[in-house]
């Protein structure tokens, strides 16, 4: 069987995402109600790629469990953030990053064709798989590791790729694996979403220059003092 090409593969997987699981359930949460997406692919799956490709996609504004990492691979695209009635812009070449409780909902966008690449990755998996790999830098650490001991935590992060070529590889890398998927792509796939996550974080200590991070052990020894 020929092999999918990298745009092949993205048009595949966008075809795919209206047919997702999208099962928004409603919960009530310290007294009021908040729309909880469930997981959107295979229930044996622990990472999820999919592609929005729909300029007028309009989700519903609500959380989710799982962390997600949404890059703007093609123009850019509007969404709700925090809040039903907080609408940014995220630009091209920008990778919107969510812990699992933060509020979200894609806009689409009013003129353009937009591709947005999505990774999702189960809460359990990240702690146990990809956090320890981005320690490096204690505020990146930090906030990956918040939704461990509050799982309300409603923070996000976006970081400018600009036209950083090797990220975009990557990620069609992914979507190649993804899009093609065989008995072993979650296994493929670990190292690979491994690899992004190390580049996301070079990428945002240098778009956020500051002092030295102190030593793990100093972290370390910082969080338990502080929980």
């Amino acid at each position: 069987m020929k092999e999918l090409t990298v745009s092949e593969a993205i048009k595949k997987l966008g075809e795919n995402f209206p047919k997702m699981s999208w099962d928004f359930k409603d919960v009530e949460i310290n007294g009021g109600h908040e729309v909880i997406s469930q997981w959107l692919g295979d229930p044996e799956e622990d990472i999820t790629v999919c592609v929005c490709s729909d300029r007028n996609t309009r989700e519903i504004y609500h959380r989710q469990d799982f962390f997600f990492l949404n890059f703007a691979y093609q123009e850019d695209y509007d969404a709700l953030s925090y809040s039903e009635d907080n609408q940014i812009v995220v630009h091209e070449g920008e990778c919107y990053i969510g812990q699992p409780f933060s509020g979200y909902a894609i806009r689409g966008s009013k003129e353009h064709g937009i591709k947005i690449i999505g990774i999702h990755i189960r809460k359990n998996i990240f702690f146990r798989d990809f956090l320890p790999a981005l320690s490096a830098d204690s505020r990146l650490f930090k906030f990956f590791l918040a939704p461990e001991t509050n799982e309300f935590s409603n923070q996000v992060i976006i970081i400018d790729f600009g036209a950083a070529r090797l990220f975009r590889s990557t990620l069609e890398m992914i979507c190649l694996e993804y899009a093609d998927k065989k008995a072993d792509t979650q296994k493929i796939l670990k190292p690979m979403v491994l690899t992004l996550l190390m580049q996301l974080a070079r990428q945002y200590k240098k778009n956020n220059l500051g002092p030295k991070s102190e030593r793990m052990s100093d972290r370390i020894v910082q969080y338990m003092s502080e929980h």
